[in-house]
């Protein structure tokens, strides 16, 4: 497994020495990953009919949690994956890729993947209807515009919407890891958290006051 490590590294296949994929050795990474990632990270509008219709009929709670929150249940994955093999190692890969994010809700509950990259897009909210809560922003621009930005006291919404732009694969790798922090260290369950594809609303540490 050293030589499958070298060609790893070296871009050829794909290896990992993680106890749960060390018996896994991908030759073309592309082709094995492609069909199964795009059974779960696509628009779900666009592709209905055929086996998403049936799924949608048979687990109408758990595709609606799917297709409206970005939260996929192992059983409907099962049905998502029946044409392809190695289901577990295609977890624990998804999961090291941070395409799943592996979340806890009660006791009772199964073990769920939030997909952060299939999260619907927040509607825009008055101040006033948005949660009280320390607040921060992530500003991404063009570096001549940040530039300009950092020599400013403030930027006003318009110019940051006219400026700005929000690098979505960076964002769903952000927000995975830290919706994973809030859920497995502090005990937080994803159905308190308010999450999209371009903002979310969790928390972060334990608070004074609030029950875990």
């Amino acid at each position: 497994f050293d030589f499958a490590r070298f060609l790893s590294n070296l871009g050829y296949i794909m290896y990992h020495t993680d106890p749960a994929l060390a018996n896994l050795v991908i030759l073309q990474p592309a082709d094995y990953l492609v069909g199964p990632v795009t059974c779960i990270i696509r628009d779900f509008k666009e592709h209905q009919g055929g086996l998403h219709e049936v799924l949608r009929k048979k687990h109408p709670a758990d595709w609606k949690e799917l297709t409206h929150r970005g939260v996929l249940t192992r059983r409907l994955l099962a049905q998502l994956w029946q044409g392809y093999q190695n289901h577990t190692e295609l977890e624990h890969l998804l999961v090291k890729l941070g395409l799943l994010v592996p979340l806890l809700g009660d006791e009772s509950d199964e073990l769920v993947y939030l997909v952060p990259a299939i999260l619907p897009e927040a509607k825009p909210r008055p101040a006033q209807q948005r949660k009280r809560a320390p607040t921060f922003f992530l500003l991404f621009g063009p570096r001549d515009e940040v530039k300009t930005w950092k020599k400013q006291s403030s930027i006003s919404t318009p110019t940051l919407e006219q400026q700005g732009f929000m690098p979505q694969g960076l964002w769903a790798q952000l927000l995975g890891c830290t919706v994973s922090a809030c859920n497995t260290d502090f005990g937080w369950k994803y159905q308190d958290m308010e999450l999209a594809s371009n903002e979310a609303t969790l928390v972060l540490g334990k608070h004074p006051g609030e029950h875990h």
